[in-house]
């Protein structure tokens, strides 16, 4: 990709060491694919990887990360 995302830190209390969470990128930026991927799950939190997976560079561009903790 054009490129690299970053790592922040979701917590919620409903996510448990064994919980699944799958994760869908909302995106407005023309030309750009971010992915989220989930790592680290431990109670309460876990890791969400942002890469750039496009062509362009986000740039300032507003991405939502919709996610589901089954």
């Amino acid at each position: 990709g054009a490129s690299a995302g970053g790592v922040f830190t979701l917590t919620n209390s409903n996510i448990t060491a064994s919980s699944v969470i799958l994760t869908n990128c909302e995106q407005g930026a023309t030309g750009s694919s971010v992915n989220a991927l989930v790592n680290n799950i431990t109670a309460g939190a876990c890791d969400i990887l942002l890469t750039n997976v496009g062509g362009t560079t986000t740039g300032a561009a507003t991405i939502k990360i919709h996610f589901l903790v089954i």
